[in-house]
Parts: C-alpha cells; sequence; structure tokens
C-alpha cells in the first residue's frame, strides 16, 4: 500500500521462493541425473553402479548447481 511506490506491482517472479523448497528440488532433480548417468555409464560397461557412487554424484551435482546456479 503506502511502501510501493504508485504504478510497481510486486511480481511473483521476484520472490527468491522457500530455500527449503529448492534445497528439496535440488536433491531429487540431482539424485535422478546423477542416477540415469551412472545407469548409462553401467550399461556400456564404463562404471560400475553403486549407491556409493550415486550418493557422491548426487552431492557432486548439488554442490555444482549451488555454486553456479543459486548463489547471489
Amino acid at each position: 500500500m503506502g511502501a510501493e511506490p504508485e504504478g510497481e506491482e510486486e511480481s511473483p517472479f521476484d520472490s527468491k521462493g522457500d530455500p527449503r523448497v529448492h534445497f528439496l528440488m535440488n536433491l531429487i532433480l540431482s539424485s535422478i541425473f546423477a542416477y540415469i548417468v551412472l545407469w548409462g555409464l553401467d550399461l556400456i560397461g564404463a562404471l560400475e553402479f553403486s549407491t556409493l557412487r550415486l550418493v557422491l554424484g548426487t552431492i557432486i551435482l548439488m554442490g555444482l548447481t549451488q555454486v553456479l546456479v543459486l548463489s547471489d
């Protein structure tokens, strides 16, 4: 009302959102991507699929995403 200059409305795209939602989406998407990559490498015989590799791949992808996309 009084805090915003007249003619300017807050866009829903201006919101940064809840960081917990960003973290959860990053976790889910990174783990799916790591799973697909490891599955493909296992399929062609380049690398054996393991849970440890899946966890490490997910952590690495989440870290890269945080550094490259979500940092201000």
